[in-house]
């Protein structure tokens, strides 16, 4: 798998999965007078993503508090203010100089046809959130043509119906620990990265705007096959990709859920690529002396 395919995996999971095939968990045990829960959610407003809503809602509704990775719902000024800093590069280095001529003019068409406004500053912008703003604007496309243009992504679903229904919403991690995790890649694999991306929106546009990897991911997602999910996300990724985006977060989310799990009931919504292997969030909760069992 490339990695481009390794980075939206993260983004759409955000990666070894458990072998046993499910997304929700019931966390008990080390003095825990209620249960609270964890999801595995997905960042897109495929139907698929929908597909079980019906058997998550009760245990949602038995807890006090939604977490997800962060407040999605966050203000625009805010986030504007928060990415500012961290979006250009450095010094002298340019995204012309970290392509060749070929890539650089790819990268430039995809953007004059997908963000034109953004060609103007393409050359001091780090790749990765060129990647990321690509990817939103596909998506974004593909959601305005299709049945699914008044859902939102399944993780901002779930905040929304959880403040509608008097909860209260945190992040687990902060906008700007969030971006410092994307940032911290070197930028000469963002640059690889990038060059992935504008290749996968070509492909995708070659097979009707749908990249078929992806489309499996999201089937195997709705079926809870995580079992193929976790071979297609370890058959090929960069070991700075999976410390950065996936490793080092595990380990920050799982710190901070163990003592609010402690005071309040908290159900627990966050991409489902952090809840298994080794290292995974319900490895790390297990041992911090919880007990961690899926639900059926």
């Amino acid at each position: 798998m490339t990695q481009k395919k390794t980075l939206l995996f993260a983004l759409f999971f955000f990666c070894a999965f458990p072998l046993q095939a499910q997304l929700l968990w019931e966390i008990t045990g080390k003095g825990l007078t209620k249960p609270s829960y964890l999801y595995g959610t997905m960042h897109v407003s495929d139907a698929r993503a929908y597909t079980h809503i019906e058997k998550i809602s009760p245990y949602l509704n038995t807890c006090e508090v939604l977490a997800g990775e962060m407040d999605l719902d966050i203000d625009p000024n805010a986030s504007a203010a928060a990415m500012m800093p961290k979006m250009f590069i450095k010094g002298d280095t340019t995204l012309k100089a970290l392509l060749d001529s070929a890539q650089y003019q790819e990268v430039k068409t995809a953007l004059q046809a997908k963000m034109p406004m953004m060609v103007a500053m393409m050359d001091k912008i780090q790749p990765i959130f060129l990647v990321v703003f690509l990817s939103d604007a596909a998506n974004a496309k593909k959601t305005a043509s299709a049945d699914s243009s008044s859902r939102p992504p399944l993780d901002l679903y779930l905040q929304r119906k959880a403040k509608e229904e008097g909860k209260e919403v945190i992040g687990l991690e902060t906008l700007g620990e969030q971006l410092d995790a994307f940032t911290s890649i070197s930028l000469q694999e963002q640059a690889k990265l990038l060059v992935e991306s504008v290749e996968g929106l070509k492909n995708a546009q070659e097979n009707g705007g749908k990249d078929p990897t992806i489309e499996k991911m999201l089937d195997w997602y709705a079926e809870e096959n995580l079992d193929e999910l976790q071979k297609i996300a370890t058959q090929s990724s960069s070991l700075q990709l999976n410390e950065n985006l996936l490793l080092k977060r595990n380990y920050l989310m799982a710190e901070r859920i163990a003592p609010k799990i402690a005071e309040k009931t908290h159900f627990i919504a966050i991409g489902a690529a952090h809840l298994g292997g080794e290292e995974g969030v319900i490895a790390l909760l297990k041992k911090e002396g919880f007990e961690v069992k899926p639900i059926q």
